[in-house]
């Protein structure tokens, strides 16, 4: 996921830094690994601003991370998330068949409005809303 300061200059200059790779020539799915890490990204659809961080939607990790804080450099890890247990997990539904309350099958897109948060995720058919701790950007 690219970055820019201002979102004016996404159209006319390069991006400052990078989520989800090790450096700006780097293209793997978590980073050419085979299990996703705190720094790592696959398949990144959709991203929300939030207080003074970010909400990712890593897709193919079938996970939410949280950045607390607007990403000053590039490769950070994220500080909590939503969908796994732990950062190295990325299957669907916390390797379940079945779907469950605190799992995702990819998270396609999300959005916060005051309080709530909402995630779309394609293969459950549903949407599914968080109340957020305000002070923190932590789901309840």
């Amino acid at each position: 996921m690219l970055l820019w300061r201002h979102w004016r200059d996404a159209l006319t200059q390069k991006a400052e830094r990078i989520i989800g790779q090790a450096d700006f020539a780097g293209n793997g799915q978590n980073q050419f690994q085979w299990f996703p890490r705190a720094n790592t990204l696959n398949w990144c659809y959709d991203t929300c601003f939030y207080r003074d961080g970010l909400w990712v939607a890593d897709t193919g990790n079938s996970r939410l991370l949280w950045f607390a804080q607007w990403p000053e450099q590039s490769n950070v890890a994220a500080d909590n998330l939503l969908g796994q247990d732990d950062f190295n997990t990325g299957s669907e539904n916390k390797n379940t068949i079945q779907s469950t309350e605190g799992s995702f099958y990819w998270p396609f897109q999300t959005c916060v409005e005051k309080k709530t948060k909402v995630v779309a995720h394609t293969d459950t058919h549903s949407i599914v809303i968080n109340l957020l701790n305000f002070s923190y950007g932590e789901y309840i």
